[in-house]
């Protein structure tokens, strides 16, 4: 038995992994950066509303429990590339 050696990727291979990784690590960025809105805007409702925060606020509040539910946290799961 011979052990195989592992295929080395091509240049465009290496770049279109490079590009993927890149462009989720954007997306990564863009959604935490939005539920750090959605957080705030909560925040802020709540104080607002006070004991009518949980009428007043509802959709905030789904929203925002959306987005700690998702194991992407809104960003989209990584890209699968076919090399």
């Amino acid at each position: 038995m011979t052990v195989s050696q592992p295929q080395l990727r091509s240049t465009e291979e290496m770049v279109a992994l490079k590009r993927a990784e890149d462009t989720y690590a954007k997306r990564k960025l863009v959604a935490q950066e939005y539920m750090k809105l959605v957080r705030d805007d909560l925040t802020k409702c709540y104080i607002d509303h006070g004991v009518n925060h949980l009428m007043a606020c509802r959709e905030l509040r789904e929203e925002y429990g959306s987005l700690l539910m998702d194991p992407h946290r809104g960003c989209g799961a990584p890209p699968k590339l076919d090399i």
